[in-house]
């Protein structure tokens, strides 16, 4: 029997009970059932939240898995080096346009979005992969705040336009970096957009009878 839905328009119980899976943080226990991190089975019974408020319904913060943790430490020290690096070899001077960190954000941006798509349907065993490159790598290779740093800067010294073509130019790039990320992760994932199977056809042609009769 279907929950009923609470009067105050929020979660019911069952609802409550079953919150959604967190790819980042639910993760297999190595018995073939799936926990989030505290060591309990989805959809056990956990210490919630009162029911009323902003926190209804939601399960209690738990701490991730020392691995995650781990990986995103590991990457993130990788993709800072790197940006580090890069920023040295590559300098764009205290009054240049800041060429280094919009070829970084685009670059992590496409990064990102490809290894999402790509690892949407991973299996399990691929999980680390995620905190790993994704939020720790591509987190610390990119550096979004230095978009408004940068601007801000160009606008105090006079040179507008040049602010505001850097301002423009790393959001354009960076949303067309995305999109064309998740194209490539979804081809080389293999995925396929979905085929009509012809569903529709039978009320197409079940109409033409009504109106002929």
């Amino acid at each position: 029997m279907a929950a009923a839905p609470r009067p105050d328009g929020g979660p019911s119980n069952a609802d409550a009970d079953n919150p959604p899976i967190d790819p980042d943080t639910d993760f297999d226990n190595g018995s073939g059932t799936r926990d989030g991190g505290d060591g309990l089975r989805s959809g056990a019974v956990r210490d919630r939240r009162p029911a009323t408020g902003l926190g209804a319904g939601r399960r209690p913060w738990s701490p991730p898995p020392a691995a995650f943790v781990a990986a995103v430490f590991v990457g993130g020290c990788v993709g800072g080096l790197a940006r580090y690096e890069l920023s040295r070899a590559w300098p764009s001077g205290p009054h240049g346009f800041p060429w280094t960190v919009l070829v970084i954000n685009t670059s992590g941006a496409l990064a990102l979005a490809g290894l999402l798509a790509l690892l949407a349907d991973a299996p399990r065993s691929a999980g680390w992969l995620r905190p790993l490159l994704g939020t720790g790598f591509c987190g610390a290779w990119t550096t979004f705040s230095s978009i408004v740093a940068s601007t801000d800067q160009l606008l105090a010294d006079g040179r507008p336009g040049t602010g505001i073509l850097y301002l423009a130019s790393s959001i354009a790039t960076g949303l067309a970096a995305a999109v064309l990320g998740l194209a490539l992760g979804r081809r080389l994932a293999g995925h396929r957009p979905p085929r009509d199977t012809g569903a529709a056809r039978p009320a197409r042609r079940f109409s033409k009878r009504r109106r002929s009769a």
